[in-house]
């Protein structure tokens, strides 16, 4: 059993792709719109750390919570 705060790595998280592929209808459409989510914030996250690691270089990305 994983940790609650361990990030899924690349395989597990692509893993469920093939899972919901075998879900009823119904339940696909909704997983399947969760699942796009999670993979944009995931992107998201990437952006963000190349972002830090580039020293800075992308921007204002910090403030944007504040607005």
């Amino acid at each position: 059993m994983m940790n609650d705060e361990t990030p899924l790595d690349a395989d597990e998280l692509m893993n469920f792709s093939e899972r919901i592929e075998q879900l009823p209808p119904a339940d696909a459409k909704w997983v399947e719109s969760l699942f796009q989510e999670c993979l944009r914030a995931r992107m998201h996250e990437a952006e963000l750390l190349v972002g830090q690691t580039d020293g800075g270089a992308s921007g204002n990305h910090g403030n944007e919570l504040e607005a």
